[in-house]
């Protein structure tokens, strides 16, 4: 407490002595005035004063700025904590510290015009009466007046260079506090923003997971979730998030399509993959896996999980460059069914031939489906009923 009213006392007598000093500035400017009246003329007192009152104001600059460069305060660095828990805090931080590029050339000004002075100081006389001289002419020409300029040069020389070390003194201390706390003021306010939005993006994740999980592991002491609740929660959630719940549903859709006593597991991705496509229309692997999904459920949803595998197939873009072949041989699968359905087999609309022969002929360029379209009978009797010879198929 005592410490702080020592550093106020001291402030308010430095701010005493610049109004001081700024009396003391106004008595010379004064001075300046009342001399150039003994110029004869108005005119030529008006010149006399103008002169004289440059060189007074040229020095105080110069002066000023000599004072500014020997009272710029430096910044007390403080390091990183050494040893111990410290030592380990360094390893694993980057710690940043105040820019003193103005304060080592102030040292170096310093030291340059201490050094220069020192050296150079029997030239000093020489030096204030050839400026005197130079300012003569301004003053009135005159003896009398090339004194009366090595005087002003030198009283507003010292004078700015008092007013100006004061003045840094007494304030560029807590403008350089200020703009340094302000400014860590505000990268924290950025981290503490960031922070925040992390937590709430954090929450918004464990949310969605949370919500898809219960939705393929249900619980029975729970209500069923909604499939408006679903979508909204992977809507807020990160890309990260939702990709690792479309790995979850993708993965349980292809353990559990295949027995029918998992189809119901099955058919719990459902909403999920209807809820990523609500989060992201534009992932053609959603689509598919919905279709995949919906033609293999329970009671099929053939007409949809067509027009699902044609979005996802929009969206693939071409199929030489992207790959996703699966996509033409389920579609084809789809087409057959809804055929089959209508209780047409070889008298096929000409239209639904072609598509379903073209979609085939994209899926055997894949070795895989090649040997799945020739291996398995649905696609054999297809072809068979449409006088179809396999190796229209080829490429």
């Amino acid at each position: 407490m005592a410490d702080e009213e020592d550093e106020t006392d001291g402030r308010v007598q430095s701010a005493r002595a610049l109004r001081a000093l700024a009396f003391v500035i106004l008595a010379g400017a004064m001075a300046v005035v009342l001399f150039s009246c003994n110029s004869g003329s108005v005119f030529a007192g008006l010149v006399s004063a103008s002169a004289g009152l440059a060189l007074g104001g040229a020095a105080i600059l110069s002066g000023g700025l000599i004072g500014f460069v020997f009272a710029i305060p430096r910044t007390l660095q403080q390091g990183v904590p050494e040893g111990g828990a410290g030592e380990s805090r360094r390893e694993s931080s980057t710690w940043y510290q105040a820019n003193t590029n103005l304060e080592q050339i102030s040292d170096w000004l310093t030291k340059i015009i201490i050094g220069v002075s020192l050296v150079e100081i029997k030239e000093l006389p020489a030096l204030l009466q050839g400026a005197a001289a130079y300012a003569r002419p301004g003053l009135g020409n005159t003896e009398v007046a090339e004194r009366f300029a090595a005087i002003i040069i030198v009283y507003f020389l010292l004078v700015g260079f008092i007013f100006a070390y004061l003045w840094t003194r007494l304030y560029m201390v807590g403008a350089l506090r200020t703009a340094d706390t302000e400014g860590l003021g505000r990268r924290f306010a950025r981290v503490e923003k960031k922070l925040e939005e992390l937590k709430t993006r954090e929450a918004l994740d464990v949310r969605a997971l949370s919500l898809a999980q219960r939705q393929l592991e249900p619980n029975e002491e729970e209500p069923p979730i909604e499939q408006a609740s679903l979508d909204d929660a992977i809507a807020k959630a990160s890309n990260s998030a939702r990709a690792t719940i479309f790995r979850q549903a993708e993965n349980v859709r292809r353990s559990t399509w295949r027995n029918p006593a998992d189809k119901p597991k099955m058919e719990r991705t459902i909403p999920i993959f209807r809820a990523l496509i609500n989060a992201d229309p534009g992932y053609h692997r959603d689509h598919a896996q919905l279709a995949y999904a919906l033609k293999d459920r329970r009671n099929p949803s053939l007409k949809e999980a067509s027009e699902e595998l044609s979005k996802a197939i929009e969206l693939r873009g071409d199929w030489e460059a992207n790959g996703y072949v699966m996509y033409e041989l389920n579609r084809a699968a789809c087409m057959i069914l809804l055929e089959r359905e209508a209780g047409r087999s070889g008298n096929s609309p000409q239209d639904i031939k072609s598509a379903i022969l073209e979609d085939l002929k994209v899926a055997a360029q894949a070795s895989v489906l090649a040997d799945i379209i020739a291996r398995e009978e649905f696609f054999k009797s297809w072809l068979r009923e449409n006088d179809i010879n396999p190796e229209r198929l080829n490429p």
